[in-house]
């Protein structure tokens, strides 16, 4: 499921992910195993199976090789003392409107390729809660991230939706994230979406983030004032990376610049423009232009 019943994108705590494919999903735990700590080899980070999730389908054979699976996987990975579930399922994944949902800004016909998807892998977050802890719930996110990777390097996906930001990219586009997680930077291209609200009214109107509340606690709203939608997104985008590296939100009533001129007033708000998730509103400065901006 990727939307709840208000129509609204997936807000459970734990991250999930879907990888459509147009063949049949088939790998032992151990292949999953041995792509994931070769991803993350040199990283110090500790990897193992867990067994409570994990159905071994064959026994290893001679020289202990595993042989191909000929059933859907069931596999439980601990990734940093994140317990993630990775499960093949041999049937399209999403519906006809849900796929209509899905946010394809990184991936051009992203709707037609999944909707030619015969099966797919779910990778989802066991005993998940969201932390007070930025830094934790980053983590989470980052390890549900690299599974997602090693399955797209095992088997051929067609690509990744990530159910809270309902985003979805090409799996060229998940398999080069690995380089991008190397140099700490984080996916906010795959783990953040957004929507628009009051068009027609620019006064009040402006973009709200989807898929920041498992991460930070809240999602983020930026007014757009005097300047187009794309851009009120680009700033949010922009406040979450830096959020995310740094592991601190900005303080209320505090004040942002993003080069535009203009200085924004942070606001922590119980809930949004047509969102149940608290949020970070950045409020265009009444007062007008920054000293000294042309």
């Amino acid at each position: 499921m990727i939307l709840d019943h208000n129509g609204h994108a997936d807000r459970r705590p734990g991250h999930t992910a879907t990888l459509p494919m147009k063949s049949l999903p088939r790998f032992t735990p151990h292949q999953l195993l041995h792509v994931l700590s070769k991803l993350i080899a040199g990283t110090g980070a500790e990897v193992d199976l867990e067994p409570s999730l994990t159905s071994y389908e064959e026994e290893p054979g001679a020289g202990g090789v595993w042989s191909r699976a000929s059933a859907p996987p069931a596999v439980g990975i601990n990734l940093n003392g994140v317990t993630i579930a990775v499960i093949g399922y041999d049937r399209p994944a999403f519906d006809t409107a849900e796929i209509a949902g899905l946010d394809a800004k990184y991936w051009p016909g992203a709707h037609g390729a999944i909707g030619r998807c015969r099966a797919h892998v779910e990778v989802a977050e066991v005993h998940a809660r969201i932390s007070s802890d930025l830094d934790q719930n980053h983590d989470r996110a980052l390890a549900l991230t690299l599974v997602s990777i090693a399955v797209a390097r095992l088997v051929d996906v067609a690509g990744i939706v990530w159910h809270a930001s309902l985003r979805c990219l090409p799996r060229a586009e998940l398999l080069s994230l690995a380089d991008d997680l190397a140099t700490g930077t984080a996916p906010v291209n795959l783990w953040v979406g957004a929507d628009r609200f009051g068009a027609g009214d620019r006064r009040s109107a402006g973009v709200v983030t989807r898929g920041l509340y498992q991460i930070l606690g809240a999602e983020l709203e930026v007014g757009q004032d005097s300047f187009p939608s794309e851009v009120a997104f680009e700033i949010a985008l922009d406040l979450a990376e830096r959020i995310i590296t740094d592991g601190t939100l900005p303080e209320h009533a505090s004040r942002l610049s993003f080069g535009l001129g203009r200085e924004f007033v942070v606001r922590h708000m119980p809930r949004g423009h047509g969102n149940d998730a608290p949020v970070l509103a950045l409020v265009p400065d009444s007062r007008g232009l920054v000293a000294g901006a042309a």
